[in-house]
Parts: structure tokens; sequence; C-alpha cells
């Protein structure tokens, strides 16, 4: 897959600033379930340089978004789970929040591709689409039940008390483990074909939408 300079922007830039809400939305909820860790960092923004790692983040998902079109990415809110009231469940449900971000992310540039389509706004329908693929991924990626990723704390959460440490012992793995995923083909038998039929049925849906708003 060749991709050009500006699909490249457009990528980083989309995937930026979809990061970014992803881990506000970790910090937002930390901080309501009594976590000022993230409040602390100035992670509560929706400003998307606080968030972001430079390799993990950008370099990384920008280079295998280039050479393939594919992309694994990452980034990380501080957080502690035992200053929060619960600390077994809160964290669940602050980890969970990112990807269900993504998914309201996903579902507004779903109805913007729709707004898009009604009235010929050709770049516009590029970027709402783009918006709809990486979130997608971004959701079900991170559902993945391995550390470091968000579906980690829900197993922690259900393990046994004796085994939690050495599970979360894994994070230091992560990096190595998040290649392993992308060399593997795993994400492409997996993530990347839900992306895609995610996308297709995005545009079924907002070409409805279009032909509805534009009579």
């Amino acid at each position: 897959m060749r991709v050009t300079w500006i699909e490249l922007v457009n990528f980083l830039v989309v995937l930026i600033l979809s990061t970014a809400f992803h881990e506000a939305a970790h910090a937002w909820l930390a901080d309501r379930f009594g976590d000022d860790t993230p409040r602390r960092h100035g992670r509560l923004t929706l400003n998307p340089f606080p968030h972001l790692d430079p390799v993990m983040s950008v370099l990384v998902p920008g280079f295998l978004y280039a050479v393939s079109g594919g992309f694994v990415a990452a980034a990380w809110t501080p957080v502690n789970p035992w200053a929060m009231r619960d600390p077994r469940w809160h964290p669940v449900w602050t980890a969970l929040g990112g990807p269900a971000a993504n998914l309201v992310l996903g579902v507004a540039a779903m109805l913007a591709l729709g707004v898009a389509l009604a009235f010929g706004f050709a770049e516009a329908e590029r970027i709402a689409l783009l918006f709809v693929r990486v979130n997608v991924f971004l959701g079900v990626f991170n559902l993945i039940p391995v550390p470091p990723l968000d579906g980690a704390n829900f197993v922690h959460a259900i393990l046994p008390a004796r085994w939690q440490p050495g599970f979360w012992e894994l994070r230091r793995y992560g990096f190595i483990m998040l290649l392993a995923l992308w060399y593997s083909g795993a994400l492409d038998r997996t993530v990347f074909p839900l992306m895609d039929a995610a996308g297709r049925e995005a545009v079924r849906a907002s070409h409805a939408i279009g032909r509805m708003l534009g009579g």
C-alpha cells in the first residue's frame, strides 16, 4: 500500500486527536473515582500534547502506516488504583472509559460522514471515514486482555489475589508483546478486519444519513 504525504499527515492528526480523547477519558474517570494522579500530571485536558508518547504515539504508528497502511499505537495515563474508592473495580471502569470514548468518536465521525456526503464535502468525507477506522481500531485493540492494554484490567480484577501481582508484572514486557501482536499477523486476522468492516458499515449508514439530509 502506497501512502501519500497528505494521507500520512491526515492519519497522524486523526490518531493524535483520537488518542488524546481516549487518554483524557481515562484521566477524567480516575479523577471521578478519587485518584488525583492524572490531575497532578496535567492529564485532565483534551490538549493532545500531555497525553502523547513521541515514539509510540507518533513515530512508530506513522512509520507502520506509511509502509503498510496498518498501525499499532500506545500512550499511557498515570493512575493509582489504590487511591480509588474501589481499588478492584474502579480501575476497570477507568480502563474501559478509553475504548468507550473511541466508540463515541467513531459514532460522531459516522454522523459527520453522512453530513459530508449530503453536501459533497469530499475532503471531509475522507477525514470522517479515517476517524471511524482509527477509533474502531483503538477501541477494539485496547480491549485485548494483555498488559498494558486496557482489557488487561478486567482480567486482573477477576484473578485470585495471589495471581494478580504476577499478572501485572507482564507490563514490563508490554512493548515486546505489542510488537509480537503486530509481527505474528494476529492483528491482520482480528482487529484490522473488524476495523475494515466497521468502516464499510459506517459508509453505508452515512450514505443513508446523507440521502436523508440531502432529500
